[in-house]
């Protein structure tokens, strides 16, 4: 977020402390059920450790907390245009927490930066790995990076990618987190519809 308060020119209403901030929209008709709702989850949050909850009760803080959420990729590209990479990954939302720390540990060993945000309700983590230092093997130190990456989502019985998909980006990391069965069942099926292999060829798991 703190590159996304850089990149917008603005400051947003809670602690740079935090290692995350969770954004939680309610709707409802009832008003009063809906501040009864709020408050109990606020409740939660403050026992689980949060620093803070911030309730945004009006269109002005709300619509200037999501325009935050929802520029964080464009405040990195902004940032970090070139060397950078972009992950799509999924953990089970009980080892969200966990997944933070360790990324935290791989990043700073690895000597490269991150951002991570997406929907944690259904554990789908948009990662982007990049450098802020010019560096020629840059490509390598990114890929080392992703591989490590790939190997907490596999501990934490995650998967390769929840809203993206696979295309030719991710295939050949595929192997990593389903066996040689299901990539040749996925070839079956897609070979069945397809025997001459002419529709968008090349994607979902490797073929040579």
């Amino acid at each position: 977020m703190v590159l996304t308060e850089e990149y917008l020119q603005t400051k947003f209403p809670f602690s740079r402390e935090a290692g995350a901030h969770l954004i939680l929209q309610y709707e409802g008709n009832d008003r009063e059920h809906l501040a009864d709702e709020i408050e109990k989850v606020g409740d939660i949050c403050l026992k689980q450790g949060a620093l803070e909850v911030f309730v945004a009760d009006n269109r002005t803080t709300k619509d200037k907390l999501w325009k935050g959420r929802k520029s964080v990729a464009e405040a990195v590209w902004a940032h970090a245009p070139i060397q950078i990479a972009n992950e799509d990954v999924v953990i089970p939302t009980s080892r969200a927490a966990d997944f933070m720390k360790e990324l935290e540990n791989l990043c700073r060993g690895a000597g490269i930066k991150y951002a991570a945000y997406g929907h944690l309700g259904d554990g789908n983590m948009h990662v982007t790995l990049y450098l802020e230092r010019e560096e020629r093997e840059w490509r390598e130190i990114i890929e080392a990076a992703r591989r490590r990456l790939y190997a907490v989502v596999i501990k934490f019985g995650g998967t390769l990618t929840g809203e993206h998909g696979v295309g030719l980006k991710r295939v050949e990391y595929v192997p990593l987190f389903i066996d040689r069965a299901q990539i040749e069942l996925i070839r079956r099926v897609k070979l069945a519809f397809d025997p001459n292999n002419i529709l968008n060829p090349g994607k979902m798991v490797p073929w040579e």
